[in-house]
């Protein structure tokens, strides 16, 4: 009965800190907003935060999101923390998960759509999604930011700093816990439900593999493929579908081709592996499923005190309130 209860104690601990980091990193992210609208009414600045607001959007906002996740891991100081025991895996289970996570993203994205288009319609507005922002972007800096630095931070936090706290009371509510709050984190409908289904994906591997760098890796190879790659090629493409309306005959077409013909090509190749990796990642999702392996905690709690234990406490209820408010609002943004 001690040990039960000292188990509770410390877990309720645990998923409460976690909670308050998640907070602090909202708070922190807010704060930059307000401020930035303050600056923005300063004529000597106006400029210069026009800048870095558009045309240096995601190295500034990798800097934000930097610093917000740096105030959270502060919080959690203190916290005891153990790494999931390090394993290998092969090259190939590494790229069939990378399949399900291809699979899973796109079911999660056709979700998202499900939930935004009927608001956006009720409401005249324009359907924006984060690709609309990425292709405004030069490539050296969406390559930077959205393949590089945002899956160095984020999974800093959402997996080596939240599973090493959290998969010892259970990986099952660990790993929920990280991919929920990894969705959320981004703060938008559009893209909760593939980040949390992906984010899922990731802290399993992690918790398999005790890596990190793996984690990164998965992370990095995900946004290369579905965010960084297809950006290269869509302003070429949706400019040439634009003078396609125009185009009547095949002698008005021919003089387009030299200009688009290499997008087109590497757009189209990029689709097909799409496919192919979603009827793949489907393939071994049904396949392995059964397969999975999900660790109990060492002292084993009933599905009610854990969950209460974990989620009814000030820390996470905050979190979950001001994450699941913010993306909520988006919907009328």
């Amino acid at each position: 009965m001690t040990s039960n209860l000292a188990h509770k104690n410390a877990l309720r601990k645990n998923y409460l800190r976690v909670g308050w980091a998640t907070v602090a990193i909202v708070l922190f992210s807010t704060l930059v907003s307000i401020a930035l609208a303050v600056l923005f009414e300063i004529p000597a600045l106006e400029d210069f935060m026009a800048a870095l607001t558009g045309e240096y959007f995601l190295l500034f906002n990798e800097a934000v999101v930097g610093c917000a996740i740096l105030v959270g891991s502060l919080v959690l100081l203190g916290t005891e923390a153990q790494a999931p025991e390090r394993k290998r895996i092969s090259v190939r289970a590494f790229f069939a998960i990378f399949a399900v996570c291809i699979f899973l993203s796109t079911v999660g994205n056709y979700v998202g759509q499900a939930w935004t288009i009927p608001y956006q319609i009720a409401f005249g507005q324009s359907s924006e999604d984060i690709t609309a922002v990425i292709i405004t972007q030069s490539p050296w800096q969406v390559a930077l930011c959205v393949g590089i630095l945002a899956p160095i931070i984020e999974e800093f936090f959402f997996r080596k700093l939240l599973i090493d706290r959290l998969h010892k009371y259970g990986e099952f509510l660990a790993i929920l816990t990280s991919g929920l709050l990894f969705g959320l984190f981004h703060q938008n409908v559009g893209q909760y439900f593939y980040t949390f289904l992906v984010g899922l994906v990731i802290a399993y591997l992690y918790c398999r593999t005790g890596s990190y760098p793996l984690a990164v890796l998965m992370h990095a190879l995900f946004n290369f493929f579905s965010g960084v790659f297809p950006s290269f090629a869509i302003p070429k493409v949706t400019e040439f579908l634009e003078k396609m309306e125009s185009v009547t005959s095949l002698d008005a077409l021919l003089p387009l081709l030299p200009d688009y013909a290499l997008p087109l090509l590497y757009y189209g190749i990029h689709a097909l592996l799409l496919n192919v990796l979603n009827i793949l990642g489907l393939v071994l999702l049904l396949v392995h499923l059964k397969k999975l392996r999900i660790k109990a905690p060492a002292i084993h709690l009933s599905v009610w005190d854990t969950g209460t234990n974990a989620y009814l406490n000030g820390g996470m209820l905050t979190a979950l309130i001001l994450l699941f408010g913010a993306t909520g609002l988006s919907l009328f943004l």
